[in-house]
């Protein structure tokens, strides 16, 4: 292939004129992926805990012609058969939320992206994780993927089953090593994972996004899988790692404009999900399970909007919010957690339901495209993992809030228990402060429950049931 160009949130040129995502999608277009792969079995440790959390991305211009798959040819495993041309998961519309069975999710996540961003600084670590997710974004498409979410620093990727998901994992695999040295980074590594199973898509609002058991399965399994490999679960049972061989040098292609700008700002950010809520999937019937989700989201969405913050994007159960002071996001963190008995009240399945709540307050790197802005650094990192460890019902805030003397004097009044806590990728341990939310003032509006009430029923009526057409 020749040049081309790119639509969407792929065509930007970074400030400096250092056009990086531009020098890995030369990568993707102009040789074909071919690799052989090595395939062993993985003995699985308990999994770490899956990455976390950015927003579902708006589909990506695929490359004008389909690449040929690399292939797992030993051990049994079956080479994936894909078309040469594939066609776009999300061609395959079925209303705003169905029901599927045999969904390949595809998780590639960065590893060490904490230390990345510790190492190159905020903007620069920003920069090189866009461009590497960029490069596995557009590598999935072009096999027939579709961007289900952003997790962190990787992706949650759609195929139409195990196979066209594996294939696209070792395409990304393979082409990394180069990609890694054309950014002069050479510890740049992706883990990767596939799993199949049934989800509920969800395409309402115009977004895209799949909810369910097998995503917490594929997250899982990336969360134990070594950088460079794909891991997947046998037809027979038990985990294979699939290992690639780099992918040839390839020639360069591609141009990009500017339609994004990014910035650096000192901002408080704040993630909130429901505790061990995945189960609930199968315990209460995915219909039930998703409906209960998107009522959450409006409670949150509500909350975060009386408090001044903006709601950055939602993730499976969880939510993001930013916010200009850190003494906003605790109230708005205290309030979701002295008001959540309104969302239990109105969703039957959330009746024993726990929120639970991470703030942190510092540097981020803010990217606005367009209508939209996104936060990054570890700033964001740290919100997003002292809500995994606040536990139901629980506030978990970076000693760093501190720093703004308005949430210095609401902690004061506060009752707060205070320690230090190892978070992932973190070097040293996080000074963190467990807030107690029946001891901040947050005061009360009327009930959000018959609100809420009317969302979830919403939901459920978009939402066929598993015998209404929903794909087999």
């Amino acid at each position: 292939m020749g040049r081309g160009t790119l639509s969407g949130p792929l065509r930007r040129r970074y400030p400096d004129g250092m056009s990086l995502s531009a020098a890995l999608l030369a990568v993707l277009c102009t040789v074909p992926v071919r690799a052989q792969v090595r395939v062993r079995a993985v003995p699985l440790s308990a999994p770490a805990a899956p990455p976390l959390f950015a927003p579902s991305l708006p589909a990506f211009s695929a490359p004008g012609a389909g690449l040929p798959v690399p292939a797992p040819v030993s051990v049994g495993l079956p080479a994936p058969t894909v078309p040469a041309v594939a066609k776009p998961f999300l061609d395959r519309r079925l209303g705003p939320l169905v029901e599927r069975r045999g969904v390949g999710l595809l998780v590639v996540d960065l590893k060490d992206s904490t230390r990345l961003y510790q190492e190159a600084g905020s903007r620069q670590g920003q920069r090189l994780t866009e461009a590497v997710l960029d490069f596995a974004a557009v590598t999935a498409q072009g096999l027939g993927g579709a961007v289900a979410r952003r997790l962190g620093d990787g992706l949650l990727i759609a195929f139409d089953g195990a196979a066209e998901a594996t294939a696209a994992g070792l395409a990304v695999q393979a082409a990394m090593p180069e990609v890694a040295a054309r950014l002069g980074r050479p510890g740049l590594a992706l883990r990767a994972a596939v799993h199949a199973g049934r989800v509920v898509e969800d395409r309402s609002g115009g977004g895209f996004d799949v909810y369910g058991q097998a995503v917490e399965r594929a997250l899982s399994l990336a969360a134990v899988g070594r950088a460079g490999t794909v891991v997947r679960e046998a037809p027979g049972g038990g985990p294979l790692e699939l290992v690639p061989e780099p992918a040839a040098p390839r020639g360069d292609g591609w141009t990009q404009a500017e339609l994004s700008r990014t910035a650096i700002e000192t901002r408080a950010t704040l993630f909130a999900d429901l505790a061990d809520w995945p189960a609930r999937y199968e315990a209460g019937g995915r219909r039930s399970a998703v409906a209960a989700t998107k009522a959450f989201h409006a409670f949150a969405a509500a909350v975060v909007r009386r408090r001044g913050g903006e709601l950055v994007k939602t993730s499976g159960e969880a939510v993001m919010a930013s916010f200009p002071g850190a003494a906003a996001a605790l109230l708005a963190a205290a309030e979701l957690q002295n008001r959540s008995a309104e969302f239990r009240e109105a969703v039957p399945l959330a009746a024993d339901a726990a929120v639970r709540v991470g703030v942190s307050y510092g540097r981020v790197v803010r990217r606005t495209h367009l209508s939209w802005s996104d936060y990054f650094g570890n700033t964001v990192n740290a919100a997003a993992r002292l809500m995994r460890r606040a536990g139901g019902g629980g506030i978990l805030v970076s000693a760093r809030a501190l720093q703004d003397p308005e949430a210095g004097r609401l902690l004061e009044a506060a009752r707060v228990e205070r320690g230090r806590m190892e978070l992932k990728g973190f070097a040293e341990p996080v000074e963190v402060l467990r807030l107690e939310a029946a001891s901040v003032r947050t005061g009360r509006g009327g009930s959000m429950a018959k609100r809420l009430k009317a969302v979830a029923r919403a939901v459920l009526r978009m939402l066929p049931r598993p015998d209404d057409g929903a794909r087999p």
